[in-house]
């Protein structure tokens, strides 16, 4: 789950019970970001991604039939 700190529209603690609610899902607080993370902090919202698909796409890489 990734939310803006600073969304007035939902709470960061419900982002919170989300992910605590989902096997294998992360929280990510973003800094200066409000309910529309795409539009008001991009960059940082593409490397929480990209942080959370890194490890698991080199994960499936080394795996049967990866090289």
């Amino acid at each position: 789950m990734i939310w803006g700190d600073s969304d007035r529209i939902v709470d960061p603690d419900y982002g919170r019970a989300y992910a605590a609610a989902i096997p294998g899902a992360e929280f990510r607080l973003l800094p200066a970001t409000g309910h529309v993370p795409q539009i008001e902090t991009p960059d940082q919202l593409l490397g929480a991604i990209a942080d959370f698909a890194a490890p698991r796409a080199a994960a499936g890489r080394s795996g049967p039939g990866g090289s």
